[in-house]
């Protein structure tokens, strides 16, 4: 027993020391870093120029937002005929019929279309809020006036 509380005493000591030699080490090699050399110039010769600013670009416009979801080839783009309109507090979601398929669009804080009503709703398919057995939902969506696309292709 005695045998065994001595090799502890003996390794408790042994990294005692090694963490005192290893923190010296670390604080004496912190501390060169820190003292200035002996021939810094930085008083005397300032840093060279930075490059100038690139100029800000100009701020995308609803427009360009469209024309994005018409050059994306995962994006929806489509004329639709409203099914169903909800609105829940502020927010509104609609129920579309299209060409190809029955979508969810939210319509925001806006006016919230009548059933009937004919649009083109624009948007990506939302990797979240899928549901089983309900219409696929597009976020972010807008819904435009007809002619929208056509005006957005230009001639």
């Amino acid at each position: 027993m005695n045998r065994q509380v001595a090799i502890a005493a003996v390794m408790l000591a042994l990294g005692a020391a090694a963490g005192w030699i290893a923190r010296g080490r670390f604080e004496g090699r912190a501390g060169e870093g820190a003292r200035p050399a002996a021939n810094d110039e930085a008083d005397t010769n300032p840093p060279a120029a930075f490059p100038a600013p690139e100029p800000p670009t100009a701020a995308r416009t609803h427009d360009d937002e469209l024309r994005a979801i018409l050059a994306d080839p995962k994006a929806r783009a489509l004329a639709a005929k409203v099914r169903n309109a909800s609105r829940v507090g502020d927010e509104c979601e609609v129920e579309v019929d299209t060409a190809v398929g029955w979508f969810r669009a939210a319509c925001g804080t806006g006016e919230t279309p009548s059933v009937g009503d004919k649009l083109e709703v624009f948007g990506r398919l939302s990797p979240t809020g899928q549901i089983d057995g309900v219409p696929a939902l597009l976020r972010p969506s807008w819904l435009e006036p007809p002619g929208t696309i056509a005006r957005l292709r230009g001639p």
